[in-house]
C-alpha cells in the first residue's frame, strides 16, 4: 500500500514563480486480524524536517471470508516558509482488500483538497487488473495483463516472516511486481525483512520487525512493522511517520520550495558546471539524478557534479508548418490528460484566440506561453495541483498551475506537450535563487523548454530535470524525497 503522501511532492514542485544488533526472539504482541475477529488501529503522526505536518491512521479488519481490509486515512497541514505560500490541508483515504491468502483484491484511493476530489480504483478481474482514475474533469479507465510475480507488500511481509520463524536466517528478502498508478505500469520492489525489534513508546513495548521496502526508481523507506504487519515507524529520506507519543527527530530545517544556492550561477554558459552537495544521500541506491537532454551526471562522494545543457529553441524550430507530421512517440502528447485537459471547450476556444491564426508550430507555440505568462496572476496555488481547466477559470497560480495549462492550451492547438518538473536556476545580479519548478516541454522537431511561469521562449541552461508528470511517465517524485531538505547547490 502507499503511505507516502504524494501530495507533499506537488505542494513542493508547486512553487511561486521567481520574481527574477545480535537479535533474539521476542514475544508478538499483534497477531492475524482475521484469525482472531479483531480489528486493530495504530495512529501515526506524520512528520517532514522537524515540522509535524497531521496524522495517520491505520485500520486492520477481518472480513466475513477470511481475508483482511485495510484502511490508511492521513490528514496533513503543509505550511512552507515562502513569502505568499498559504498552507494548504489535504486528505485522504485508501482501503484494500486481500483474501483469506492476502492476494489483492480490490483498493479504492480517494484524494481531497480544497473541496476537490480526486479517485483511484483498482480491481484484480481474472488475469487482468482494472484501473480506473476519475476527478472532477476528468475520467480514465484501463486494463494491465498482471504478471505471475504480482503481490502485495502485505503478503510478501507475511511470507517471509513465516521463513524465519520456520528457521531460516535473517536478514531475508524477497522481489516482487506491484501496479505503480504514476507510471500506469508493473515494476519491481524489494522487501527486506532485517530483524526483530523492540520500539518503546511511553510505558508501552512493542514487538516488530525491522524493515527496508525499495521500488525501482531507488526509492527506500525504513519502516518497524508489528507482528500483523501495521506500521509502527516509518522513515522515507526526511519524511517520516511515528506513533503518537513517539520522540521526535531532533533534525529540523525550514521547510521551502527554494534551495541555497553558493556561488554566482551564469547567463550565458552551455554547458553549465555545477554541484549538487547532497547531505545524507545513500550511496548504494541508485543515483537520484541520471544523464537526461538536460543534464550529463557524475555522482560524487558530496553528491553529484551536473552539467546542465540549454534545451531551447535554435533554427531547427524554424519553419515548421501546422498542423505537424509526428513520430509515433510524440503524437500521444496531443491527448488531454487528467491534469492537462485540452480537449475542454473553454481550453478549445482559448487556444483558437491565442495561436488560431498561426500556421508557424513555433510562433504559435512562443504566443501561447507568453498568453499564459501575461494573464495568469504569480500567485500561490489554488491547491496543490490544479488542473487546467481549473486554472483558466482561477486566472493564477503557481508553477505547476502554469504548466498544467500551457499544456493544455499547446495540445489544443495542435503542438505536442508535456508537463516537466525538477528544479531551475534564476542568475541574478547579487546572486541565483533556486527552486523545484514545473515547466512544459514542446514537440518542435525535438522537445524544447517554453517556462510559462517564468515567461521564458528561450531559456538557458538553467533545468534540472526530474521526471516528466504525465500518466504512465517518471514524475521525479523518488528525486524530490532523495533531496529534500539536504541539498545546496554550488557553481563550479
Amino acid at each position: 500500500m502507499r503511505i507516502l503522501p504524494l501530495s507533499l511532492a506537488v505542494v513542493l514542485v508547486g512553487c511561486r514563480p521567481f520574481a527574477s544488533e545480535p537479535q533474539t526472539a521476542v514475544h508478538e504482541t499483534a497477531v492475524d486480524a482475521a484469525a482472531t475477529g479483531e480489528v486493530r488501529t495504530r495512529e501515526l503522526e506524520l512528520r517532514l524536517l522537524g515540522q509535524t505536518l497531521g496524522t495517520m491512521t491505520v485500520e486492520l479488519a477481518p472480513l466475513p471470508d477470511g481475508g483482511e481490509r485495510w484502511t490508511v486515512k492521513t490528514q496533513m497541514t503543509i505550511a512552507l516558509v515562502d513569502r505568499g505560500e498559504s498552507p494548504k490541508t489535504m486528505s485522504s483515504e485508501e482501503v484494500y482488500d486481500y483474501d483469506a491468502r492476502r492476494a489483492f483484491v480490490r483498493s479504492t484511493e480517494i484524494d481531497r483538497e480544497q473541496g476537490v476530489e480526486e479517485r483511484t480504483e483498482m480491481v484484480r478481474e481474472g488475469d487482468e487488473l482494472r484501473v480506473l482514475i476519475e476527478g472532477p474533469s476528468h475520467r480514465d479507465e484501463r486494463r494491465f495483463p498482471i504478471p505471475p510475480t504480482f503481490t502485495n507488500q502485505n503478503a510478501v511481509f507475511h511470507a517471509l516472516v513465516a521463513e524465519v520463524n520456520a528457521g531460516e536466517a535473517l536478514p531475508r528478502s524477497r522481489t516482487y511486481s506491484t501496479f505503480d498508478e504514476e507510471r500506469m505500469a508493473f515494476r519491481d520492489s524489494t522487501l527486506l525483512v532485517q530483524g526483530r525489534t523492540k520500539l518503546q513508546v511511553g510505558e508501552e513495548t512493542i514487538d516488530g520487525w525491522a524493515v527496508v521496502s525499495t521500488d525501482a526508481d531507488g526509492e527506500r523507506t525504513k519502516a518497524v512493522l508489528d507482528g500483523a504487519g501495521m506500521v509502527v515507524q516509518l522513515e522515507i529520506g526526511p519524511f517520516s511517520a511515528a506513533l503518537v507519543g513517539a520522540a521526535a527527530s531532533t533534525k529540523t530545517a525550514s521547510l521551502s520550495s527554494y534551495l541555497k544556492v553558493e556561488g554566482r550561477i551564469s547567463e550565458n554558459a552551455n554547458p553549465l558546471d555545477i554541484e549538487l552537495v547532497v547531505d545524507g544521500d545513500e550511496p548504494d541506491l541508485p543515483p537520484a539524478l541520471v544523464d537526461s537532454p538536460y543534464q550529463r551526471v557524475k555522482r560524487n562522494a558530496r553528491g553529484y557534479a551536473l552539467a546542465l545543457q540549454r534545451m531551447a529553441c535554435d533554427a531547427s524550430c524554424d519553419g515548421i508548418a501546422l498542423p505537424m507530421k509526428l513520430p509515433p512517440e510524440v503524437a500521444p502528447f496531443l491527448k488531454p490528460s487528467p491534469a492537462s485537459q485540452s480537449d475542454a471547450k473553454e481550453i478549445v476556444a482559448q487556444a483558437k484566440a491565442i495561436a488560431g491564426e498561426h500556421k508557424d508550430a513555433r510562433k504559435a507555440a512562443e504566443a501561447i506561453i507568453r498568453w499564459v505568462h501575461a494573464n495568469l496572476d504569480k500567485r500561490d496555488g489554488t491547491r496543490g495541483a490544479s488542473t487546467a481547466v481549473e486554472t483558466l477559470a482561477e486566472g493564477g497560480g503557481d508553477c505547476t498551475e502554469h504548466t498544467a495549462l500551457a499544456v493544455a492550451l499547446l495540445r489544443a492547438a495542435g503542438l505536442p506537450a508535456r508537463n516537466t518538473n525538477g528544479i531551475v536556476l534564476v542568475p541574478g545580479w547579487f546572486g541565483a535563487e533556486a527552486g523545484y519548478h514545473a515547466w512544459p516541454e514542446v514537440w518542435l522537431g525535438r522537445w524544447v523548454v517554453m517556462d510559462a511561469a517564468l515567461g521564458r521562449t528561450e531559456p538557458g541552461a538553467h533545468y534540472i530535470f526530474f521526471g516528466h508528470d504525465e500518466p504512465g511517465m517518471d514524475d521525479g517524485g523518488s528525486s524530490l524525497t532523495r533531496l529534500l531538505g539536504r541539498t545546496v547547490i554550488r557553481a563550479r
